[in-house]
């Protein structure tokens, strides 16, 4: 309705005014009319006196509704299964994390504060959801587990055992029970915000986020290696091709150990923040980020991404329309051009020496 009046009050009184047409494109905008959002930014650009700084406001919303509506004239193929009422509830569910057996879903909570759950596999169904044991008062989400199982990572917020405002922990399962959590400590947590860690399925590297100085935008993605000491050493920002001046979050390397897959608001998107993926050559340098594509990415958040080792089953944490919530767990299969390489996944035990 607003669109249409104030459309109709630019006609009838013939208004070139700024106040109007950024109405008029803001409107469009948020109906989801992008040609004519854009050709009404483009009419505001042509208002007299216009100040340069608000002119290149204007033309990065322009180029950036360019990019959204060319993402939806192409779409990819996605078919996404929300996960369904034993995981999603109508609060927050998000960062889900897949055990390599695939028998295990972890994943973040946030009612009236964030937990970390879990969900096991019953005759191929998700069963009932459980609260991990690690769980405190405080703020416990986004977290990864090594591939042995035995080793949980999370981020904890304004915790009083933490060296920033969100530092990393983690827990041994020990016997069934999670232990007490303990910070990473140095060089991993600063007294910045250090958060979302990934460890790598050889369990010799773990990429976080951080907006710790000396990054190339807000929040830049690292990565630590293990030494043969069984330290953490200094964490290296990933660079320019990876990061930018926005903020980079959420990284999940897939056992392949070659495909990142990361969220960024500083790569053209269709929403706030898009999923992208980026690949590791032979010679140690990461390929130009690849847009997941709409209608993975849209309008609204898609923050998180898990794949499975097939390279193509995948998992997101979205709020977009028909779900339990405000942020629901859908279960998909990534397209061709997006897919990691298959990995394998063996479990023994050992009998004897």
């Amino acid at each position: 309705e607003a669109a249409d009046f104030i459309q109709s009050t630019i006609q009838k009184f013939q208004l070139n005014d700024q106040d109007w047409w950024a109405m008029q494109a803001e409107s469009y905008q948020k109906t989801k009319k992008y040609p004519e959002a854009i050709d009404a930014y483009n009419h505001l650009l042509k208002v007299p006196f216009l100040g340069l700084p608000y002119q290149n406001v204007v033309k990065s919303k322009i180029q950036k509704l360019e990019y959204t509506w060319y993402m939806i004239q192409h779409p990819v193929l996605f078919t996404p299964h929300n996960l369904g009422n034993i995981i999603n509830t109508a609060d927050y569910e998000l960062y889900p994390f897949l055990s390599p057996d695939e028998n295990r879903l972890y994943f973040t909570r946030n009612s009236l504060n964030e937990d970390l759950f879990y969900a096991e596999k019953v005759d191929s169904v998700w069963a009932k959801v459980s609260p991990l044991t690690s769980n405190t008062n405080e703020n416990e989400g986004a977290q990864t587990v090594s591939a042995d199982g035995n080793l949980l990572l999370f981020t904890s917020c304004n915790h009083p055992k933490g060296l920033g405002s969100c530092d990393i922990f983690y827990s041994f399962l020990n016997n069934g029970q999670w232990t007490a959590p303990s910070g990473i400590g140095a060089p991993i947590n600063s007294t910045d915000w250090d958060s979302q860690p990934f460890i790598s399925a050889n369990g010799m590297a773990i990429i976080f986020s951080s907006n710790r100085p000396g990054g190339k935008g807000g929040k830049d993605l690292y990565i630590s290696y293990l030494n043969k000491d069984n330290q953490w050493m200094e964490p290296q920002n990933l660079g320019s091709t990876i990061n930018t001046s926005g903020d980079e979050q959420t990284p999940f390397l897939h056992a392949d150990g070659r495909t990142l897959y990361f969220s960024s608001n500083g790569l053209p998107s269709v929403g706030a923040r898009d999923l992208y993926v980026s690949r590791l050559s032979d010679d140690g340098i990461w390929s130009t980020p690849m847009n997941l594509g709409y209608p993975i990415n849209t309008e609204g958040d898609e923050s998180s991404i898990f794949v499975a080792l097939d390279g193509k089953s995948a998992y997101i944490s979205s709020d977009r329309d028909g779900g339990q919530g405000k942020l629901d767990i859908y279960e998909f299969t990534l397209n061709d051009s997006v897919q990691a390489n298959p990995a394998t996944f063996v479990k023994a035990i050992v009998k004897d020496e």
